[in-house]
């Protein structure tokens, strides 16, 4: 029960980040010259357009979840390699576009909920909490799927950026080792979560300090606050 609770803002702020993350990847395509994802409807919010049924799986029962790769034809695009590197950095960078965005209205809705006379109407007071409480989500599911994806490893962003800032002898050879990518990302997953968690964290950090004005271990802390005044305290 507690889980299904705790997901009632986790869900709501990963679904709408893939979405946004996916949608950045067509819309950057089709800025570069290619309008495949475009004419796939890809460049929309809507969840469904993007969803991968694995990845839904993912985000239901582990810390991570992805949605359907945006496609592109490479021959379509101006100048392939630097414009292939464009599209994968517009995932990352779109989450750290929503990661500001939510920081600024958790700051808001933090300021709103120390004002006392707001105490007095118990709804609008529980409403406050819960929005503040899937901000706080939505500014640590952002700031974790950018660095996630910035991991540079195949099929993640990270290794299409890496190679279009390689120069083009080693590109080509990091580029061969693509063949391995999805079992060394399995690998890294299962065995080296820690090696993953101490790069967000150290990433993070500072980024959730700007954004919303706390660390990632006090964001998490807000959302155990909210969550059990929202769910554990009689209405």
């Amino acid at each position: 029960m507690d889980w299904l609770l705790m997901a009632t803002g986790r869900l709501p702020a990963i679904i709408f980040a893939i979405s946004f993350h996916e949608a950045a990847h067509a819309w950057m395509a089709l800025r570069c010259g290619d309008d495949t994802a475009a004419r796939m409807g890809r460049i929309t919010l809507n969840p469904v357009s993007h969803f991968d049924p694995i990845g839904f799986i993912a985000i239901l029962f582990f810390p991570i979840g992805w949605g359907r790769p945006v496609p592109y034809v490479e021959r379509n695009l101006r100048d392939p390699r630097k414009d292939a590197m464009l599209i994968a950095a517009a995932g990352p960078a779109s989450n750290i576009v929503l990661a500001i965005v939510f920081g600024l209205l958790y700051r808001l809705t933090g300021a709103l909920l120390n004002i006392e006379s707001l105490g007095e109407n118990i709804m609008v007071f529980r409403g406050i909490v819960y929005l503040h409480f899937v901000l706080a989500w939505s500014v640590l599911i952002n700031i974790a799927l950018c660095l996630f994806n910035l991991i540079p490893v195949f099929p993640l962003d990270g290794e299409k950026i890496l190679i279009g800032l390689l120069p083009y002898q080693q590109a080509v050879s990091y580029e061969s080792l693509r063949q391995y990518g999805p079992m060394m990302l399995i690998m890294l997953i299962f065995v080296g979560q820690g090696l993953i968690m101490a790069w967000v964290d150290l990433m993070g950090a500072p980024m959730a300090w700007i954004f919303a004005g706390n660390n990632m271990t006090e964001l998490w802390y807000v959302i155990s606050q909210m969550f059990n005044y929202l769910f554990k305290t009689p209405w």
